[in-house]
């Protein structure tokens, strides 16, 4: 029990250390540093009549967010995780969380004073020259605005969960029955055939009207947006055209401390300030600034695009070296009609050939369902296109189209049917053997790892499920408007 406490804090040592993160991250308690303002304690949901304020959510927010930079090695990939789905996915940990405790103090649950005592003097975070720190602890908690009174709250509740977590897991047994099963699936083969039906062979059957591309536009003029914008005014100076260059620092040291205007630094090194045109997050019109990364991802940075100041010296190659900041901003806006129709025709040309490839692979699906003497191998001859053979072959086989394999695998024998595999092409799969695995053949030490991963997938869904039941069970309102 205490192992999974003493696990979970080797991720945030770093953290504390750095002072980027502090121990209410861990914890979904204490103090709140990171928000202010009248509505911090904004109900937004209420979970059997207990509260979850605003701020609450934004620390578990800025958590989850710390924790996926991390995983991205310190940088959020572009448009992968909206604020939305972090908002609601961190409500739903803090509802889950709330429920899970209201059940443990319903079932009279307890940890002893010297099992949270252990658990703290186990948290490497607390530890000097290899031992647990008093000082060291008192410190930190202080530094994070907590006394240690409710620090050992935090892990007491922490350590009821996790005993919760134990009693399910250790229920969800394996039996050698469901490890056959398993092994049974997992070393299954198949061999089967496949043939790729391309929207783009369906094109020149395809067209569309004025009113169809007027008609889209209307419905969803919101595809078709002009992405937002920046012009900049900036300073460009290269090291070799300065006879001191000392002179880089000194301006990137004015444009830092006077970040209203680039006019000062623009003295120092006595050059005029240019001005851009307009760029996209993904480079824009700009030929000169946005052939360069560093420049567009400062452009829209928070300091440059939200505040107006003057961004830090960015270097490019080269030699050269830039300070930008804000000159103009154009938000997203629908692109007119006019200079939108053809690329509406365009698209509604590739979805309806789309359409087409995947009513054709039906019809073949049911004709070679129903017993047709014609095979998919003969079909695929007769319209000029290649048969793909594969097998037998695994469930991890990397040799083909992975939506071809799932399809193939969830196929009954002798079946066919059919998926999307691209954007613009449908595969119709047809099953010709199934090999199923024999458990016998496994090596004992596989069978035991595989034993393991099972027990965690059944200890997994048990608590979901649990998780499930408590949801239905209990009170849980959502003020939507304040999410």
């Amino acid at each position: 029990m205490l192992q999974a406490i003493r696990d979970g804090v080797k991720g945030w040592i770093a953290w504390v250390v750095i002072g980027l993160i502090a121990l209410p991250f861990i914890f979904m308690g204490g103090y709140d540093h990171f928000t202010g303002g009248s509505d911090r304690d904004a109900v937004i949901a209420k979970v059997a009549g207990e509260e979850i304020v605003r701020h609450e959510l934004n620390r578990a927010v800025d958590q989850r967010r710390m924790q996926l930079r991390e995983l991205f090695g310190g940088q959020l990939p572009p448009g992968m995780f909206d604020e939305e789905s972090l908002r609601r996915e961190a409500l739903q940990e803090l509802i889950d969380e709330r429920l899970l405790k209201a059940y443990v103090e319903r079932q009279n649950l307890r940890v002893s004073d010297e099992e949270v005592a252990q658990a703290i003097r186990n948290q490497q975070v607390f530890h000097e020259g290899g031992r647990f720190s008093r000082e060291r602890y008192r410190a930190l908690l202080q530094q994070n605005r907590l006394t240690p009174e409710q620090y050992e709250q935090l892990v007491r509740e922490d350590l009821l969960i996790a005993t919760l977590e134990e009693a399910l897991r250790v229920g969800g047994a394996v039996v050698p029955r469901q490890l056959d099963q398993l092994v049974s699936i997992q070393e299954e083969r198949r061999r089967f055939e496949y043939v790729e039906l391309e929207a783009a062979a369906f094109l020149d059957e395809i067209e569309v009207t004025d009113s169809e591309v007027e008609r889209r536009y209307a419905e969803r003029s919101f595809d078709y947006m002009a992405p937002e914008a920046v012009r900049l005014a900036y300073l460009e100076v290269h090291e070799d055209e300065l006879a001191d260059a000392g002179l880089i620092d000194e301006m990137a040291n004015v444009a830092f401390e006077r970040p209203e205007s680039l006019e000062p630094a623009a003295e120092v090194v006595g050059r005029k300030i240019a001005h851009s045109g307009w760029l996209t997050r993904d480079g824009g019109d700009d030929d000169g600034l946005a052939q360069y990364p560093e420049i567009v991802a400062a452009a829209f940075s928070e300091d440059v695009r939200e505040h107006g100041y003057n961004s830090d010296l960015i270097e490019v190659s080269g030699g050269r070296f830039f300070v930008v900041r804000l000159e103009a901003y154009r938000p997203p806006a629908p692109r007119p009609l006019v200079e939108v129709a053809d690329e509406i025709r365009a698209d509604l040309r590739r979805e309806r050939a789309l359409d087409e490839a995947r009513a054709q692979a039906e019809r073949w699906s049911a004709e070679l369902t129903e017993g047709a003497d014609a095979t998919l191998e003969e079909k695929a001859a007769a319209h000029g296109i290649e048969l793909f053979a594969a097998g037998p072959v695994r469930r991890d086989d990397r040799g083909h189209p992975q939506a071809v394999v799932r399809k193939a695998f969830a196929l009954a024998d002798g079946a066919v049917g059919s998926v999307q595999v691209a954007a613009d092409t449908i595969a119709l799969v047809s099953v010709q053997e199934i090999e199923p695995g024999r458990p016998d053949d496994l090596a004992e030490e596989e069978r035991e790892q595989l034993r393991q991963q099972l027990g965690q997938l059944v200890a997994h869904t048990d608590f979901r499920a649990f998780l499930e039941a408590l949801r239905e069970e209990a009170d849980v309102q959502i003020n939507e408007g304040r999410l």
